[in-house]
């Protein structure tokens, strides 16, 4: 499940449905499906949920029902929070994670074969009876060094940077990499002293809303951990605390107190 940027709606995919709920966020975060258009039946079984970085796209991963290629669901969000599928949705990329990017103008993705070491970026149709279809940017897939597990997109207005996650082969995680989103062509170039050696790694990775501050989570021998990574200038990353031990595994999430 995701939210849109601002916090007031609530999307759920319903993996035995096909499908993908809408609530809005009331006072107090109590709950109300909206009144039309809830729920989606999507063309495919959803994978992963995101919206573009404005709140006027909801994009889904879809893997095929009884064969087929992976494709990326499109769809519009209406001031009242209901779904209406975008013109030629969906849209015939295998993805299997995606993210976009604070400006609204791209989608960044992570291919659905786990053996391949690149990222993907679309631009976001933003206006036009096509508004949301997207497309590859020029260039598009970018190589990583590592196939990408996960990604984490910063959130913050003015955000240009990406991260991978990635498993190793002999057991455990990569380093993170680090790239830069060019904001005129959505072009990815590796951020200096990427991949990251100095620091723990893991195999998802979540901003908090600052944009500042990277939460990657890792398990090893059955143990999870949590480490807290700060992002200098330039995308530089820097562990300012050790790592700490979860009492359980399982999801996680990023919450701002205020």
């Amino acid at each position: 499940m995701i939210t849109n940027p601002a916090g007031t709606l609530l999307f759920v995919e319903d993996l035995a449905g096909t499908a993908i709920y809408t609530y809005q966020i009331g006072q107090g975060g109590v709950l109300a499906a909206t009144n039309t258009g809830s729920p989606v039946i999507v063309p495919g079984l959803p994978e992963n949920l995101t919206t573009d970085g404005l709140g006027k796209f909801v994009y889904v991963t879809l893997e095929p029902v009884g064969g087929g290629n992976a494709e990326i669901g499109a769809y519009a969000i209406s001031s009242s929070g209901s779904l209406t599928a975008v013109p030629g949705s969906p849209f015939p990329y295998s993805i299997y994670q995606a993210e976009g990017d604070p400006s609204g103008k791209y989608l960044i993705g992570t291919a659905s074969e786990s053996s391949i070491s690149s990222l993907y970026v679309f631009n976001i149709q933003s206006t036009g009876t096509n508004a949301g279809a997207i497309s590859p940017v020029t260039g598009s897939p970018f190589t990583t060094a590592n196939p990408p597990h996960s990604i984490a997109v910063q959130p913050s207005t003015g955000g240009d940077l990406i991260y991978s996650f990635s498993l190793s082969t002999t057991g455990g995680n990569n380093p993170i990499e680090g790239y830069e989103l060019n904001a005129s062509t959505g072009a990815l170039t590796a951020i200096s002293g990427s991949p990251f050696t100095t620091v723990s790694s893991g195999d998802l990775g979540l901003f908090d809303q600052s944009g500042t501050l990277l939460s990657v989570y890792s398990v090893s021998a059955g143990t999870a951990q949590l480490e807290v990574l700060a992002v200098g200038s330039g995308g530089a990353l820097a562990q300012p605390v050790s790592p700490v031990n979860l009492t359980a595994l399982g999801p996680w999430v990023i919450t701002d107190p205020n």
